[in-house]
């Protein structure tokens, strides 16, 4: 035995002497890894266009991460898409995200869901969805509304407009109500269920829905006018993501005719609508948030189920509202309903600047770029 060791000795004392170098190399590592901080989670934030349903939204989505203490910059690193209206980026961006490392995606509006739940079927990133009108047949298999109706890496809120409330709201304030007009993009699943919603509601209170069907922002002054020329007793406005994209035109065309426009999103009484029943999209938004934080907290997306959430909020124009009086009109229960109404009167625009005047002598030279005639 002894004389074992006697040839062993030497081995063993070198293995330790080995060991004893590694551990000390390695200390400084280990001991900067341990007082480190807690690694910054990567978000991105894909919206598909920009509006003010889906900047409020998005907006709202911002605050509620940082009163959760996920601020930006700072506890989160929140990384911002939008795919300005466009299908293919919409694609292109969903795919790079798929991709990309991050911890969450959030996406705001039908299209960016769509898109994104396409990019990512295989699930390797944790999804948050809102501002999305019918999650149940957006085609991203989320079948209800119970935990175990939607695939286990998606999850999200649903909003649908109240669009029943809102027609029932315009007969109430004109009772002569008769056929009402609607442009509408009928690619759009969120498009194509709120007009079911409007045809169904019009029936009920013996309405004729005039309808013109649009494929992009362009094609919108002239599909309202079609509609106009159908001699309508009034506009509505859903939530269609291509008519909400310019909804002052829609209602500047209509006002000129003599057509006041009812809609879905609350902020449209400030450009002129008679009034707008929807949702309060920052708070949607923040509830979108509660959602992404209880994720990034650690939930499992698969005990959440898919609600649909609408904080109603109620506007009046009371200046649009005067406008057509001689048909229109509200009363007090309306006007305690309503949650704010559009300024009255719009603000004295600045006096004009002096504008340079053109340089003797010099020849100037102009690019004009456009995307589509």
């Amino acid at each position: 035995m002894l004389r074992c060791l006697k040839h062993l000795w030497l081995g063993l004392a070198l293995i330790a002497a080995a060991s004893g170098i590694l551990l000390s190399s390695d200390l400084g590592r280990r001991q900067k890894t341990a007082s480190s901080p807690a690694r910054i989670p990567r978000v991105a934030l894909f919206q598909f266009v920009s509006t003010a349903l889906i900047d409020d939204t998005a907006k709202g989505v911002v605050d509620g991460l940082a009163a959760a203490g996920f601020v930006e910059g700072k506890t989160i690193q929140l990384a911002r898409f939008n795919a300005s209206g466009d299908y293919a980026t919409a694609t292109a961006i969903a795919k790079d995200l798929a991709s990309g490392g991050y911890d969450q995606i959030v996406t705001v509006s039908t299209p960016a869901l769509q898109a994104m739940a396409a990019a990512n079927r295989d699930g390797k990133t944790p999804h948050v969805f809102g501002a999305v009108t019918d999650p149940y047949g957006s085609g991203v298999a989320i079948t209800g509304p119970a935990p175990d109706q939607h695939p286990a890496h998606l999850v999200g809120i649903g909003t649908f407009q109240p669009v029943a409330s809102a027609f029932a709201i315009a007969r109430q304030m004109n009772p002569q109500l008769r056929r009402v007009g609607v442009v509408w993009n009928p690619t759009e699943h969120n498009s194509e269920a709120c007009v079911l919603k409007a045809r169904a509601i019009c029936r009920e209170l013996g309405l004729e829905l005039a309808e013109a069907n649009v494929g992009n922002t362009s094609e919108v002054p002239e599909a309202i006018r079609s509609v106009l020329a159908r001699e309508v007793d009034a506009v509505w406005i859903g939530g269609d993501t291509v008519v909400n994209a310019s909804p002052g035109s829609v209602i500047a065309i209509a006002k000129a005719a003599g057509v006041p426009v009812f809609t879905n999103d609350p902020t449209d009484t400030a450009r002129g609508a008679l009034f707008s029943l929807g949702a309060s999209y920052p708070d949607v938004g923040r509830t979108i948030a509660s959602l992404s934080v209880k994720l990034l907290r650690g939930t499992d997306p698969r005990t959440i189920g898919v609600e649909n959430v609408v904080p109603e909020r109620l506007t009046l124009n009371s200046e649009t509202l005067a406008t057509f009086a001689s048909k229109w009109s509200t009363s007090p229960e309306l006007l305690a309903r309503a949650a704010g109404s559009a300024p009255t009167a719009t603000a004295a625009a600045p006096a004009p600047k002096a504008q340079p005047k053109p340089t003797p002598g010099r020849t100037y030279k102009v690019n004009l770029v456009y995307m589509t005639p």
